[in-house]
């Protein structure tokens, strides 16, 4: 299971890459060298002692590296004074989030620590970070992955069980070569950033939140994705490892007779489930997904969207069914919102539509409580509608 998301600091949680080259620069004047703000960016995610050491092979300078960094220092602490750091919109948010869930959290930047415990502070997250690890604690920067193992080692955690969010090619890479799942974070000031390796790219950390960020490392693992978690329910993709579960739930007559083709074995029932992961989660994002009870982990029903023909133009359906023993507690209706939130909020959807029989009342009583509206009939069933 994802145990810890761990963050780089500059241009992840603070925008300080402007500031931190527009230092560089100044410094750099002092020494009668006219660089470009373009030719720091080339150094986001390594240190800045690696960065001044390549500038002193770049232009054969006879100043020591302990004077640039001085001289860096100075401007830098300058500007910070001046004209600040401000945080990332929305990342302190993301952070407390995390943090409330029970997960761990980590800094690992190339930043000093003291530059990481003064940031944090300033924005008024260093009280969620359970670590904090420098680029300066390990042998090697960032493309190297030695931060994000440490971090993983100092946590207690497996690399492969925690989530990276990173803004730079060199992040992503220490990353990735950790054996992490990486978020990478397209921020338009840290100048132009190969993200292709990372497992999701975002342009702002509006829509993310732990469930996205469990998804991403589900994704990773290869594993059937949480969709959404309410009081009582989880609602997630199934697996092939779902399939004998599966089986019992649709081998009740209520719910068999409901069925088009139910499978007459448990071996079919599994390819017809390994067919619907491959054609329909993996194609289009999403599709009925199992229903569990969070107190045992039990299959209870399915619930989602799917696609179907309307009039022969391409639609979307809410679909949903309960075990008999759950029917009437409410079990339906807490699925069959959180789908159409889904809808709605994640896959943007203009309309969802449903369909069921005229004698069906209690899926008629539930397509009413859901503010779903009469559309018509689609051959002998009555067709309902909701619009965003």
């Amino acid at each position: 299971m994802l145990k810890a998301v761990i963050f780089d600091m500059d241009g992840v949680l603070i925008d300080s890459e402007p500031l931190h080259a527009k230092a560089a620069v100044m410094a750099l004047a002092r020494f009668q060298i006219s660089i470009s703000m373009e030719y720091c960016y080339r150094f986001i995610g390594t240190t800045t002692r690696h960065m001044y050491e390549t500038t002193i092979e770049d232009y054969h300078l006879q100043a020591s590296l302990e004077d640039l960094l001085a001289a860096d220092k100075e401007c830098k602490d300058y500007l910070i004074r001046t004209e600040g750091y401000p945080a990332i919109p929305h990342v302190c948010r993301l952070v407390r989030e995390i943090h409330d869930t029970g997960l761990l959290t980590a800094v690992a930047s190339s930043s000093t620590m003291e530059e990481i415990r003064t940031n944090t502070a300033a924005i008024g997250i260093s009280d969620c970070f359970d670590l904090f690890v420098s680029g300066t604690q390990v042998p090697n920067p960032k493309p190297a992955p030695d931060i994000f193992l440490k971090a993983a080692a100092d946590l207690g955690v497996l690399p492969e069980e925690t989530v990276i969010i990173e803004d730079s090619s060199f992040g992503i890479r220490a990353g990735k070569t950790a054996g992490a799942a990486c978020v990478g974070f397209a921020n338009p000031n840290s100048g132009r950033q190969d993200l292709s390796m990372a497992d999701l790219v975002v342009e702002g950390f509006e829509e993310v939140d732990v469930t996205l960020l469990t998804q991403v490392w589900e994704r990773f693992r290869d594993l059937p994705l949480t969709v959404a978690v309410t009081p009582r329910i989880i609602l997630r993709e199934l697996c092939a490892e779902d399939a004998p579960d599966l089986f019992r739930l649709n081998s009740d007559p209520s719910i068999r007779a409901a069925l088009t083709n139910p499978a007459s074995s448990l071996s079919e029932e599994r390819d017809i489930l390994e067919a619907y992961i491959r054609n329909i989660y993996r194609f289009y994002g999403y599709g009925l997904w199992g229903v569990f009870r969070k107190e045992d982990a039990a299959l209870i029903g399915r619930c989602g969207l799917s696609p179907f023909r309307l009039n022969d133009s391409a639609a979307v359906e809410l679909g949903y069914y309960i075990s008999p023993q759950y029917r009437r507690q409410g079990f339906g209706y807490e699925a069959a919102s959180r789908t159409l939130n889904l809808a709605k909020e994640q896959f943007g959807l203009r309309n969802v539509y449903a369909r069921t029989s005229e004698d069906n009342t209690a899926s008629l009583h539930l397509l009413h409580r859901l503010g779903m509206h009469p559309a018509g009939q689609d051959g002998s069933l009555l067709l309902f509608q909701i619009e965003f």
